[in-house]
């Protein structure tokens, strides 16, 4: 019911345990991973080709919160989390960040962006006719580099499906004009980027 989903939220903003633990939990499932926690605040969605969004607020709210959170709520996983073998990710050389203060933006914005995609996706032909329709939604993973170059593309939870249009996606990023770069203090740095796009055929 909307009235208890209310008071337990209210219980959770006046109450500074309750939301540390709230917060916190939404860095834990997004690996304290801005882009990825910017899905989970503001989840899209497409209807045919338009890219929409659940939550009614913007792109720079979204980022903001995100920010907030990571900076002040990270989660920090407790010794017996933590690989013996596996290196911490802050000593990691060159590893690209997660939560700049500015995140890297297509120039011209992500309605250019998406247009680009649109004009620039060269699907494979069918192997087969076939009566259904294909509608894969596909997350895609780019690294972009202090320049503003696009480096490490590639489909996350990659379907079956998804396969035969892996490298058209990826030489359509490939292709893709520079981004402006993520920027930590003022400075250029390397970060990561999820691009959600669809594939009707």
């Amino acid at each position: 019911p909307k009235i208890e989903i209310k008071r337990r939220l209210d219980d959770v903003i006046s109450n500074k345990e309750l939301r540390k633990s709230f917060l916190t939990f939404f860095a834990k499932i997004s690996g304290n991973d801005f882009e990825k926690l910017c899905m989970i605040i503001r989840p899209p969605y497409y209807d045919n080709m338009y890219l929409g969004y659940l939550a009614k607020v913007s792109r720079r709210q979204t980022e903001i919160l995100a920010n907030c959170i990571l900076k002040n709520f990270p989660y920090i996983p407790n010794s017996s989390e933590i690989k013996e073998d596996e290196e911490p990710a802050e000593t990691q050389k060159d590893a690209p960040v997660l939560t700049a203060v500015d995140p890297a933006e297509y120039i011209g914005g992500e309605a250019a962006m998406m247009k680009y995609i649109s004009k620039n996706l060269i699907l494979p032909k069918a192997e087969a006719a076939s009566n259904e329709e294909i509608d894969l939604k596909i997350l895609v993973s780019i690294v972009i580099e202090k320049d503003g170059s696009i480096t490490q593309i590639k489909l996350e939870n990659v379907t079956p499906e998804m396969l035969q249009y892996e490298s058209a996606v990826i030489q359509c990023f490939q292709k893709m004009p520079k981004w402006k770069p993520a920027q930590q203090k003022g400075v250029p740095v390397k970060s990561i980027k999820r691009v959600p796009i669809r594939i009707v055929v």
